[in-house]
């Protein structure tokens, strides 16, 4: 990372250099980000939450930016992007006694929607989007103990393909070519429908999703 930030520091290409020659320009960027999400959301009975089951995951995602020049250092235009998120699959006994013990959940995404970018001075930028896209949940199976009896291989999430909304902030530093990204979010979206096996244990309800990500921001 430092490599990189002294490269934007050297760099002789600024902003304020482009701005007269902004308004009306169209610009393509793209947008690779490494990411966090933590899940939260009403998952069973018993006061049972995505988050006792399944712990903070990774994910990487990839965006692609159509954005055309506005006056005093301001871009506008739509967006696409696509992700991945694994979260690693963690016991969890309820208080009822019973237990489960999932396998891995998978989550890819695709939005679309609107960007903005601002220019706050020198190299410093803050931009936002918001989109509506599907989330596609991956099957997941599960360890089942209930009333001491162990089932294993259960099926706890059927594969599942809901809408989804998201809002994301960041701030931006760097070149108009080249810069780092660094940035929070939040995602709702439909639930994962409950496995044929774990029907009378599950009630699954929307899922709010917060992201923390950075990432490197090319354009051309």
């Amino acid at each position: 990372m430092m490599p990189l930030l002294a490269f934007l520091a050297l760099s002789q290409d600024p902003f304020l250099e482009d701005l007269e020659r902004e308004p009306g320009t169209v610009r393509v960027e793209l947008l690779a980000t490494a990411r966090v999400t933590f899940l939260s959301g009403n998952l069973g009975e018993g006061g049972v939450d995505y988050a006792d089951n399944f712990h903070p995951g990774p994910g990487l995602a990839l965006e692609a930016d159509l954005l055309i020049g506005m006056p005093y250092g301001w871009w506008l235009g739509p967006y696409a992007s696509a992700g991945i998120d694994r979260f690693r699959g963690d016991d969890f006994s309820d208080v009822f006694g019973t237990r489960v013990d999932p396998d891995d959940l998978e989550i890819r995404s695709l939005f679309v929607g609107v960007k903005s970018l601002s220019l706050l001075g020198p190299f410093w930028l803050v931009s936002g989007r918001v989109g509506l896209g599907a989330v596609r949940y991956e099957e997941v199976e599960a360890d089942v103990t209930e009333a001491g009896v162990l089932r294993t291989d259960q099926e706890f999430f059927e594969p599942t393909t809901r809408m989804g909304f998201e809002a994301v902030g960041a701030f931006q530093y760097g070149t108009p070519r080249v810069r780092w990204h660094i940035g929070a979010g939040l995602r709702f979206q439909g639930g994962p429908e409950e496995g044929d096996d774990v029907e009378e244990l599950l009630d699954t309800e929307s899922v709010g999703i917060f992201t923390l990500e950075t990432g490197v921001v090319i354009r051309f």
